[in-house]
């Protein structure tokens, strides 16, 4: 079940300019962060790779209606993250 992202924080998330910080380990066990631009839909945190949610991002991040650094033939997907633990500093 995703931990709750209190009401307090949620603009972190769902409207400021914020960037996270994934994490992926390659197969040789290879660490890679890479900042990523972050959103929110309830609890889950979508991370994109699809086409019309990237426009939604380049609006909020660029002040663009359409995200400009589109390859050929580029494919995008959507990854909805589940926190599992929410901690914060007040």
């Amino acid at each position: 079940m995703a931990a709750h992202i209190p009401e307090k924080f949620r603009d972190l998330v769902s409207t400021k300019k914020t960037f996270a910080h994934l994490a992926t380990v390659s197969p040789n066990g290879q660490r890679q962060g890479s900042p990523v631009w972050i959103d929110a839909d309830g609890d889950l945190l979508p991370v994109n790779s699809a086409e019309a949610h990237i426009d939604q991002l380049a609006k909020k991040y660029l002040g663009l209606d359409t995200y400009p650094l589109r390859a050929p033939g580029e494919v995008r997907v959507i990854y909805k993250i589940e926190p599992l633990s929410v901690s914060t500093m007040e």
